[in-house]
């Protein structure tokens, strides 16, 4: 939408001429400026993506210094009161490819408004290790992700993240049953 509010301004601009009012001036450099956060943003988001899908966890004290915040609090699932700090997300991070050391995410959507970047995530890898005290099964596994980063001065400074943990359980052999009446 502002895409096509700032393209709207831009047509205005060269149909009207190359005068421009005090107001539409600073209307546009408002939609300017937060169209550059909103990009920056996505590619610091981008960023961190790119280093997980490395599978090195070697990098990950620089990745997570050049991304994240300090005082980060990472949230999983999203609605969790109970947050990992900057060192726990990236011990949580290195155990994922304990079990899983291919896992990849791929980038399905992503958008940003301000300082929010919303991301739909398909991750996909396959169980060879011990993961959160599941055995390994070395099937191939895939789920679905959803991620909702906050940036302050280009860092993640909040993240809060759902997946399909029903999917990964049952690809870990697990059953939903209803309950034995």
């Amino acid at each position: 939408m502002k895409k096509i509010t700032f393209s709207v301004l831009i047509l205005t601009v060269i149909i009207g001429g190359c005068s421009m009012n005090k107001d539409d001036k600073t209307k546009l450099d408002e939609l300017t400026a937060l169209m550059n956060l909103e990009e920056q943003n996505i590619t610091v988001v981008k960023q961190y993506l790119n280093g997980l899908n490395k599978n090195d966890t070697a990098i990950y004290e620089d990745l997570y210094a050049q991304v994240y915040s300090p005082d980060c609090k990472v949230y999983a699932p999203a609605g969790n009161t109970i947050f990992l700090n900057y060192t726990e997300n990236i011990k949580s991070q290195k155990a994922v490819y304990v079990g899983i050391p291919d896992a990849h995410w791929k980038i399905v959507d992503m958008a940003a408004d301000g300082n929010t970047v919303f991301v739909r995530l398909w991750t996909t890898g396959t169980s060879t290790g011990i993961y959160n005290g599941l055995q390994p099964t070395g099937k191939k596994l895939e789920f679905s992700n959803t991620v909702t980063f906050k940036l302050e001065n280009g860092k993640i400074k909040e993240q809060r993240e759902d997946f399909d943990q029903l999917s990964l359980m049952q690809q870990y052999g697990f059953e939903l049953k209803p309950p034995v009446k």
